[in-house]
């Protein structure tokens, strides 16, 4: 994404996309780095075409992480979170170090794939890969790494591994001593909008010179959150909705009671030291892999196609939990969904219509407990909810989230990372004074889309049979176990 200031408006221009799936190599799902630094590189020249680069900003999603050792060589292709290898290894961790104690020291929620059990299912499977290593970086890490060779770890996404201290703002040298895992790997720590120096040599002559590299908001929802043009008077709260519908609000300090933890609630570092307090909810990538596995079949629906069907599905026929771990990732999403019909005594759906607006009522009702989780935690209602990134592309997901949680929704923008990443890097440039100065030129650069709520009673209803399909569902996980 090419990003120009002018004018007092932000501007972006999509230059380049390309895609990026977890490929199956030795045993694991992994991230292919070669490739995804070649198409970054491709990037960049394009933009260089069109501009004069001042700077370059690096974010990735959260928790995967790459080891370096001997002469910063790659030890091996990272792994990708949605890879089995951290089946069971929440609870041994959990065996050796309270929940309390981790969420005391960390206030982040617990997921599976969380680095924490990544690294310790690591050292179990393969501990000389860990002896040997060096130097930890995070994915965004890494790739400031290759493109600058600078070695140093950014505080939003560090905060993804639960191994941030909140207390400190660095590294938990408690957690990592009681796990036996290396605290001389872990790099020093920089805040969102850190310049760290120059391209490499080979990197600037992609560009035809010089550009400064900022450490910009790492976190794609760091960055999301923000690039939201929100008004900072209103009570406002947020759902980044891509793959994972992350549910929150920006707080100025984190929240780490009970409550928060029985709820797991996550306290993620921010921008301008913010902390986003939220809930991960599994988002569109039930549909997208819907999506893939229809066009593998000859079907290939466009996103619009399917709004368009799931709108003249009936409602309410079915309903899915998106966080139920069936659907974290099966080899068919499709069976995936069949089965959770059987195992919850359902009937089952199978038309592509009535599938996405399954999927897409679902996503709605976890939204609707969600916010109102969100509400009590904060001690505050929420009036404005801001939905921004891919999935505000989808009118009928944003209807029904207004509808199910009886809030307007703002919507937009659909690319709130990138637009976030750049505004990182503005105020690092000068551009903007503050985050507040950035959003303020956000909500004049770009067009949100309003939502108003409609139909309460009929969402009121769905969540009586969403809790119960949930219940069952959870009731029978536990007699199987």
């Amino acid at each position: 994404m090419l990003a120009r200031y002018q004018r007092d408006r932000l501007q972006l221009e999509e230059v380049h996309r390309f895609p990026n799936r977890a490929i199956s190599f030795n045993g694991h799902l992994r991230w292919d780095v070669v490739a995804l630094l070649d198409e970054v590189r491709t990037g960049l020249r394009k933009c260089a075409q069109q501009a004069r680069i001042r700077s370059v900003g690096v974010d990735t999603w959260g928790v995967d992480y790459a080891l370096l050792g001997p002469g910063d060589a790659l030890l091996d292709m990272p792994v990708a979170y949605r890879d089995n290898r951290t089946i069971g290894c929440m609870e041994q961790v959990l065996a050796r170090i309270p929940r309390q104690q981790i969420y005391a020291e960390t206030g982040i929620q617990f997921l599976p794939f969380n680095t924490i059990f990544q690294l310790f299912a690591g050292a179990k499977e393969n501990p000389e890969l860990l002896r040997a290593a060096e130097c930890f970086l995070m994915m965004p890490d890494l790739f400031a790494f290759l493109l600058t060779g600078e070695k140093t770890g950014e505080r939003t996404n560090a905060s993804t591994t639960q191994l941030l201290s909140l207390a400190t703002g660095n590294w938990s040298s408690k957690l990592l001593q009681e796990l036996n895992l290396p605290s001389e790997i872990m790099p020093p720590l920089v805040g969102a909008g850190t310049v760290l120096g120059e391209l490499r040599a080979e990197v600037a002559s992609d560009i035809g010179g010089c550009a400064s590299f900022i450490a910009t908001a790492t976190h794609d929802t760091a960055s999301a959150v923000a690039g939201i043009p929100a008004d900072e008077s209103d009570a406002w709260a947020f759902i980044s909705c891509g793959t994972w519908s992350l549910i929150g609000r920006e707080l100025a300090a984190p929240i780490t009671t009970a409550a928060a933890l029985a709820e797991n609630f996550t306290n993620e570092a921010g921008v301008a030291g913010t902390i986003r307090f939220l809930k991960n909810i599994q988002g569109m990538w039930m549909l997208q892999e819907c999506q893939r596995e229809w066009a593998a079949r000859g079907r290939n629906f466009s996103n619009a196609e399917l709004v368009r069907l799931a709108s003249q599905a009936r409602p309410f026929k079915v309903v899915l939990d998106p966080d139920d771990e069936a659907f974290l990732s099966p080899s068919s999403m499709l069976d995936a969904i069949k089965q959770f019909c059987r195992r919850t005594r359902q009937t089952m759906v199978d038309t592509p219509g009535a599938i996405a607006r399954a999927i897409l009522e679902s996503l709605a009702l976890k939204h609707r407990r969600a916010l109102r989780v969100l509400e009590t935690l904060t001690g505050g209602p929420v009036r404005v909810l801001h939905m921004v990134g891919g999935g505000t592309r989808n009118r009928l997901l944003c209807q029904w989230t207004a509808d199910a949680t009886n809030k307007q929704v703002l919507a937009g923008p659909a690319e709130a990372t990138a637009i976030g990443n750049a505004a990182v890097q503005g105020i690092a440039l000068g551009w903007f004074v503050d985050l507040q100065a950035a959003r303020e030129s956000i909500a004049k650069s770009v067009r949100m889309v309003s939502y108003k709520p409609r139909a309460q009673q009929d969402w009121a209803d769905a969540e009586e049979r969403f809790e119960e399909i949930v219940q069952r569902a959870t009731r029978k996980h536990a007699a199987q176990a």
